[in-house]
């Protein structure tokens, strides 16, 4: 398994929605994380990179992800032009190596929802173009009764991954919801197996 060097242990920002910006990184620092995965919420959209930075620092961590809303907010919209203002936040945290974006759920190419992911992942990767931060693939949260979506198989994501140049993000949480895990202790195991037998050097590949 490839791992960019760096925070390995992330706590993302989204576990503690309704927590202020500086209460959630110390909360991270006393549980003895590394650092954090920046999702946009109400406690940090409007804040200024460098806010945040400081906020970080002042508990002893680094912001090394961001994670675009998981909800929606007031001038964050999933589209490709919000993705050029997450991808100058990113760019503006020194830290930051990885934008994280989930997979859609689209059964063909076809798809408008899968039209419009790749819309959004050329805006970022052109808003990241030159710099050290990276598009990373995360597999979706499906629901249990909801069809499977062409990139829920795992070597159709890889070849994306692999296409584009772009990590991954492994949600071991989402990964039991695929059928083809019939048993959820062995998310990390299968999801390794079939993964990173064909990942390229190189290829940054982080779970969760």
């Amino acid at each position: 398994m490839n791992v960019e060097s760096g925070p390995t242990l992330l706590l993302s920002s989204a576990s503690l929605y309704f927590e202020s910006l500086a209460g959630g990184f110390h909360l991270a620092h006393e549980a003895g994380l590394d650092g954090i995965e920046l999702s946009i919420t109400p406690a940090n959209a409007w804040r200024r990179p460098e806010e945040i930075h400081r906020e970080a620092q002042a508990a002893g961590l680094q912001v090394a992800s961001v994670h675009p809303p998981t909800v929606p907010l007031p001038g964050w919209a999933r589209t490709p032009d919000t993705m050029h203002r997450v991808a100058a936040l990113a760019r503006a945290l020194p830290a930051c190596r990885i934008i994280v974006l989930h997979t859609p759920a689209a059964a063909r190419e076809t798809d408008r929802r899968m039209l419009r992911f790749r819309r959004t992942l050329a805006a970022l990767q052109e808003a990241l173009a030159g710099s050290a931060v990276r598009v990373a693939l995360e597999n979706r949260n499906r629901r249990p009764d909801e069809p499977l979506a062409l990139l829920d198989d795992p070597a159709a994501l890889l070849t994306l991954c692999q296409a584009e140049g772009c990590g991954i993000v492994l949600d071991t949480a989402h990964a039991s919801t695929l059928p083809q895990i019939a048993d959820p202790r062995t998310v990390t195991s299968e999801y390794h197996q079939k993964l990173s037998r064909t990942m390229p050097a190189g290829m940054p590949i982080r779970w969760r």
